[in-house]
């Protein structure tokens, strides 16, 4: 039986910079194998340890020489950065990381396998839960190389914590065209076919995966397609249309923009304190999230439409946490209602109450309003007295701003009109300070933004401006109208992008 393998393993396992071996010791080892060689075989077989890749080096210490390997496939700092980076990997499960870094340890001394015995601490490390995600990266590799499509199910966890396949279990059929690393998971980008575009699915939760007869597809798209950019634009790997946002930044700031879109980006200095840089993004609500994370720091500035987008989303939040209980109260005391013929007088009471006579609606002119713009007009009701306490009405036209005309003329409503005036919102004194205006314009707001309405718009006093912006509008200066003598501001919120 030749020595060489069993050499080869005791000089790798027992030898590394810091320890040697002799002769007389390699001879005990190779005994233990009961395998018996002479000094000349030895020598020989490591001098032909070589041809396997592996040096080994003799130094004279006293009267005998010291062997030890000199060169390996790793160094030690190497395999350490690689155990490292397996143990801090989200996507590879527990038990695998124990397998993957013994067999790292085979590449080094028993001496060094010890030092291997690391453990690097992550916040937050949650492991994955999918033994196969090695199989399937391996799966959908060769399907690359192979030129095919590949056939899977895909899951998501229900609120039982348990695996349910998306789409009742049906199989996804994708040309795969690339891996994307982001956020500690793995993606495959590939192309649906069915959809006509490119879709990427975290592969851990990929199941059964397996190659289909049928060719790749996609070609074209894949052509224009910068892998390496992908991820950089797509935050959280959510994809939006693509856009070239600019965004002013503090300068306390300059590394997180270079961190995320990298060096190459160009910042070009607003201020002192502030730099201008345009960054080409996939506009989502995950983007509009980071840009929530960076508070005060950091503020999209064009274009327009994203600068919208990002009012509309900050809105929609500010009425899920501002409203959610206070609605919840409200519904309890007041309820909110269709206007209906029988209101008119009682509308145009508290109208009077509300507004001096010079701006006040007639009761001719909110007869008017109730039979030809009655799905835009709501009014409060106290539940336990059955009394009306507050209204809102508006008037639909296509106009871009509010005219003092829509006032009284009510043949300028048009219902198919893209955007909404509001003409009145009213709440008797001893009701106001309930959240009665808030809700008013919150269901009315809601109701115009499903009927596909672009934007309210309505006038205030400037006493009232502060209010409205609390109800998600927009301050867009002292307006032209003149109604009843006072200064106006018109306020403007958009419904629809």
């Amino acid at each position: 039986m030749t020595s060489m393998p069993f050499i080869c393993d005791i000089l790798v396992i027992l030898m590394d910079d810091e320890h040697y071996i002799t002769m007389p010791e390699i001879m005990d080892e190779l005994a233990k194998y009961n395998i018996t060689a002479d000094r000349k075989s030895l020598y020989n077989d490591l001098r032909d340890l070589s041809v396997l890749g592996i040096d080994v080096e003799g130094e004279p210490i006293g009267n005998r020489y010291h062997y030890h390997v000199v060169n390996r496939a790793f160094e030690l700092p190497e395999l350490k950065l690689l155990v490292d980076a397996i143990q801090s990997s989200k996507f590879i499960t527990e038990k695998k990381t124990n397998a993957l870094i013994k067999k790292l340890e085979t590449l080094v001394s028993k001496y060094d396998a010890q030092k291997l015995q690391r453990q690097v601490y992550v916040s937050g490390r949650i492991k994955t839960m999918n033994e196969s995600i090695y199989y399937t990266v391996d799966a959908i590799h060769n399907a690359i190389s192979e030129n095919k499509k590949i056939k899977f199910q895909y899951y998501q966890w229900n609120v039982k914590k348990e695996m349910e396949l998306r789409h009742n279990g049906a199989w996804y059929h994708i040309s795969p065209w690339g891996l994307s690393w982001y956020n500690e998971n793995y993606y495959l980008v590939g192309y649906d076919s069915e959809a006509g575009k490119i879709k990427h699915y975290r592969v851990d939760k990929m199941l059964h995966i397996r190659l289909s007869a049928e060719s790749r597809e996609g070609k074209e798209y894949f052509k224009k397609l910068d892998m390496a950019d992908y991820a950089k634009k797509s935050f959280g790997m959510f994809r939006g249309n693509e856009r070239t946002v600019r965004l002013l930044v503090k300068n306390n700031l300059v590394g997180v923009i270079i961190d995320r879109f990298g060096k190459d980006v160009r910042m070009i200095p607003a201020d002192e304190q502030h730099f201008t840089v345009n960054v080409d993004i996939h506009v989502s609500k995950q983007f509009f999230g980071w840009i929530f994370s960076l508070g005060e720091g950091i503020k999209i500035i064009g274009p327009g439409e994203v600068e919208e987008q990002m009012k509309e989303e900050a809105r929609r939040l500010l009425e899920q946490y501002e409203n959610k209980g206070d609605a919840r109260d409200f519904n309890e005391y007041y309820e909110l209602r269709q206007v209906c013929p029988d209101d008119a007088e009682e509308a145009t009471g508290i109208e009077a109450i509300c507004f001096l006579p010079s701006e006040a609606c007639t009761l001719p002119i909110m007869k008017e309003r109730i039979q030809y713009a009655a799905r835009s007009f709501l009014v409060a009701m106290d539940r336990e007295t059955g009394k009306m306490v507050g209204f809102i009405n508006a008037l639909c036209t296509d106009e871009e701003s509010l005219r003092d005309e829509l006032f009284t003329d009510i043949s300028l409503h048009n219902p198919n009109g893209k955007n909404v005036m509001i003409c009145s919102v009213a709440v008797l004194p001893q009701y106001q300070g309930r959240g009665i205006a808030r809700e008013m314009v919150r269901e009315l707001l809601l109701e115009q933004r499903k009927l596909g309405k672009k934007c309210a718009i309505l006038t205030c006093v400037p006493g009232k401006v502060k209010m409205y912006k609390k109800f998600g509008f927009m301050d867009r200066g002292e307006s032209q109208s003149t109604w009843g003598g006072e200064k106006w501001h018109e306020m403007w919120c958009t419904l629809n992008s």
